[in-house]
């Protein structure tokens, strides 16, 4: 059985557009940096394919980053990382803050802006999108508004509607 092919969030051209340098690459060449692309691709997966539906069809430069980030750790990695270098150690920082940031959309707690290969074409598992409006109370989390309409009364700002655009009459 053969790997499944990653989502491509990032490709060659965005390591040095982004986030590495000719200089810093090395001697690491492009079929080795593929490689770890592809790596950093898959990892990307496995952290959005528990909320979304993969593949996705369209995501923004926040994954686009992330991807970058992480293969350009494994770049330096399979380079010689020095912990003593200070420019070595911006690319682990890097890669931690996207990982960092991945668990977050795993988690719920951060929503990136994609279109997933559900039949609607947006949105994260068991539902379409919800766009948060401003709400006033505490106790709605973005677990909570996943998969289902949620309605917040307060007595001070009056209801406030989170839902799918259509529930809300858009």
């Amino acid at each position: 059985m053969g790997l499944l092919t990653p989502t491509p969030y990032a490709a060659l051209a965005d390591l040095t557009a982004s986030g590495i340098t000719s200089a810093a690459i090395g001697s690491v060449t492009q079929q080795q940096q593929q490689a770890q692309l592809d790596a950093a691709n898959a990892k990307i997966d496995s952290y959005i394919g528990a909320k979304f539906t993969l593949p996705l069809v369209s995501w923004g430069p926040d994954l686009r980053d992330a991807a970058v980030a992480i293969a350009a750790f494994g770049i330096i990695a399979f380079r010689g990382f020095d912990p003593e270098d200070e420019g070595d150690k911006v690319f682990a920082d890097r890669k931690k803050e996207a990982i960092a940031w991945l668990e977050q959309v795993a988690k719920g707690e951060v929503t990136p802006v994609v279109a997933d290969s559900t039949p609607s074409g947006t949105g994260g598992r068991g539902g379409n999108p919800f766009t948060a409006q401003a709400r006033t109370g505490t106790n709605t989390s973005q677990p909570t508004l996943d998969g289902q309409v949620t309605i917040n009364e307060d007595p001070q700002s009056g209801v406030v509607v989170v839902g799918r655009p259509t529930l809300r009459g858009w």
